[in-house]
């Protein structure tokens, strides 16, 4: 296992510090070598990474990209943001760089034109809810992605882009939190996690994964992935808790006990279900844990339960006031 200590540096920093921790495990390589982190241009195969994890069979690409999270009924102004998109696939075609197999590509991503099966082909049921706005986190256009920077900017901004993040990978999930401190009108802060999800009430013979990412853009926005079985994006946020989506139970109470002499930290674990219509549970979700907005823990507390350790990331990004919260494990 390996943790990633809080830093300050770049997106494409980032992704070399996840690339790094995780091909440092027996469960993860680098599945494409032609895939690299460089900068040499701006074309996705020179912004990126992909990690292949053996247990899951699942493929898990990091790259730098700007997307439309939202479009607003009032104007018809798309809404755009920018930062590590994280694609998921059962499998990659090394031969033309492209994520294969089940896949949750959107048609926005660059690479979607040669994949056949995107989101709506791959997942049994997919939830874009609209909320308030024509088209919602993960239409089109959007992506499971973590946005740290506001507006529509192109790679070559997202490359230098500074941000703070830390992080942990072990051989059973990948977490990271980032944030923008330095502009304060577009900077924003994000999550994600990916997780093996090794250990079930039953063998309900689905793939053994769930991912989750939120960010504090203006419209808001999540989204939840299980097992090739949910694919859920809205723009509506919740700031305490992750997996607030279909196919799946969200964490609960996620508080420090208000009695001053005593810092319990109360949590119920989020479950993954087998389908959307929240049935039939299928396991806890135990790589991250919500954390309660008012009743919480602060940014870089550490909460420790049962040998495990989870740190809160807490932040909101220097151009909004909008703060997202969570505990990701941390060991």
């Amino acid at each position: 296992m390996t943790t990633i200590a809080e830093t300050t540096g770049t997106l494409p920093d980032l992704i070399d510090a996840i690339a790094s921790a995780a091909t440092s495990l027996s469960e993860w390589s680098d599945a494409d070598s032609a895939i690299t982190n460089d900068g040499s241009s701006t074309n996705y195969v020179d912004n990126g990474r992909v990690l292949q994890h053996s247990s899951s069979g699942i493929f898990v690409g990091l790259f730098l990209q700007t997307s439309e999270y939202a479009h607003e009924d009032d104007d018809y102004n798309s809404r755009h943001a920018g930062g590590i998109r994280i694609v998921h696939s059962t499998d990659w075609d090394t031969e033309n760089n492209v994520p294969a197999g089940s896949t949750d590509v959107r048609s926005a991503d660059p690479w979607s034109g040669d994949v056949g099966n995107h989101a709506g082909a791959s997942f049994t049921t997919t939830d874009y809810g609209t909320g308030n706005h024509d088209y919602a986190y993960g239409n089109a256009s959007g992506s499971t992605q973590v946005y740290i920077l506001e507006g529509n900017h192109g790679v070559d901004v997202l490359q230098s882009t500074e941000v703070t993040y830390f992080g942990s990978v072990t051989n059973n999930w990948i977490n990271f939190g980032a944030w923008n401190t330095e502009d304060g009108t577009n900077g924003r802060a994000g999550y994600y996690s990916f997780e093996y999800v090794n250990s079930k009430f039953w063998a309900d013979g689905n793939d053994p994964f769930a991912a989750y990412a939120q960010s504090s853009v203006n419209h808001g926005n999540q989204t939840a992935l299980s097992s090739w079985k949910t694919m859920y994006g809205h723009n509506e946020t919740d700031p305490s808790y992750p997996y607030k989506a279909s196919g799946f139970d969200n964490p609960a109470w996620c508080m420090v006990n208000p009695d001053s002499g005593d810092d319990t930290y109360f949590f119920r674990r989020g479950v993954m279900y087998q389908t959307s219509n929240n049935s039939v549970p299928v396991a806890y979700l135990k790589a991250i844990i919500g954390n309660d907005i008012n009743e919480g823990g602060a940014h870089g507390d550490t909460i420790d339960h049962d040998g495990e350790t989870y740190r809160v990331v807490r932040q909101s990004g220097a151009g909004t006031s909008t703060t997202i919260t969570a505990g990701l494990r941390y060991e």
